[in-house]
C-alpha cells in the first residue's frame, strides 16, 4: 500500500473503532462488526461471525444478510467448509474459488447456485469456552489480494477488542442477574421452610445437583412459579 493508502486505512479504522464503540448491546456490537467489515474490506460482499462453542457446536450470530447465513449453515449442515476449518485449526483460511471441489467436495457443490467465489476469515476471538471467526465472503473468485487480507486482519483485531469488551459487559450483566433471581429465590425457600439463609441456598444447591440444573435456571423457576401464584391469587 502507498502512503496515501496507509494514512486513509488509519482513518478508516478510527471510524470503525468509534461505530463499535457506540454499540449498546452485545448483539449490536456483532452487527456493527459485519456491516463495517463489508465496508471496510475491498470486494467483502457478505459478512459473518461463527461462534463454535465449548461442546463444539457451531452457530453464525450475526450475519450481513441471507445468503451469508445460507453458506455457514451449509458447512454446519455438511461439516465442512473453509468456515470450519478456521474455527478448529485456530488459523486463516482464504479460498480464491470456493467452487473449486478438491478441498470440500460436498461444500462446492452444495453453493454452485448461491453466488459466492471467494471466502477468507480470521480468528475473531478465543477463550476458554468459545472460537470465533469473521468470514468474509465475495461474489467473485479471486477477489482478495494482499492488501484486502492485511486490511481485514486488521480489522479483525480491533473487531476482536471491542468484541471482548462487550461480552464482558454481557456476562456481568447476566451475573448480576442470576444473582438476583438467586436471591429472590432463597429468600422464598427461607420462609416456606422456615430455615436461615446458607440451609435455603444449600436446598437450592441440592436441587440443581439432581435435576442437573443451572442454579441460575432452578432459582428463576422457582420465582417464577412464586410469581404467577400470587397473579392468580390475586
Amino acid at each position: 500500500m502507498t502512503v496515501v493508502e496507509v494514512k486513509h486505512l488509519a482513518h478508516d479504522m478510527g471510524a470503525v473503532a468509534r461505530t463499535l464503540e457506540a454499540s449498546h448491546s452485545f448483539q449490536d456490537t456483532l452487527d456493527a462488526i459485519v456491516a463495517t467489515a463489508r465496508d471496510t474490506v475491498p470486494g467483502a460482499t457478505d459478512v459473518s461471525i461463527s461462534i463454535m462453542h465449548k461442546n463444539r457446536r457451531v452457530e453464525t450470530a450475526a450475519a450481513t444478510g441471507n445468503r451469508a447465513r445460507r453458506i455457514d449453515n451449509l458447512q454446519y449442515e455438511l461439516d465442512e467448509g473453509p468456515c470450519l476449518d478456521t474455527l478448529h485449526n485456530q488459523r486463516p483460511v482464504e479460498v480464491d474459488d470456493l467452487h473449486e471441489p478438491h478441498r470440500w467436495p460436498a461444500f462446492s457443490a452444495a453453493i454452485a447456485d448461491i453466488g459466492v467465489r471467494s471466502r477468507m476469515a480470521f480468528l475473531l476471538y478465543t477463550s476458554v469456552d468459545n472460537l470465533g471467526a469473521l468470514n468474509c465472503y465475495s461474489d467473485r473468485a479471486d477477489v482478495f489480494d494482499r492488501d484486502a487480507e492485511q486490511i481485514a486482519q486488521l480489522f479483525a483485531t480491533h473487531a476482536g477488542i471491542a468484541f471482548g469488551q462487550a461480552r464482558t459487559e454481557q456476562q456481568l450483566h447476566q451475573g448480576l442477574a442470576s444473582r438476583k433471581v438467586i436471591g429472590q429465590a432463597i429468600g422464598i425457600v427461607m420462609e416456606r421452610f422456615h430455615i436461615d439463609e446458607d440451609h435455603a441456598f444449600q436446598f437450592l444447591v441440592r436441587r440443581s445437583r439432581d435435576t442437573n440444573v443451572k442454579l441460575a435456571i432452578v432459582a428463576a423457576d422457582l420465582v417464577n412459579t412464586r410469581n404467577h401464584g400470587a397473579e392468580q391469587s390475586a
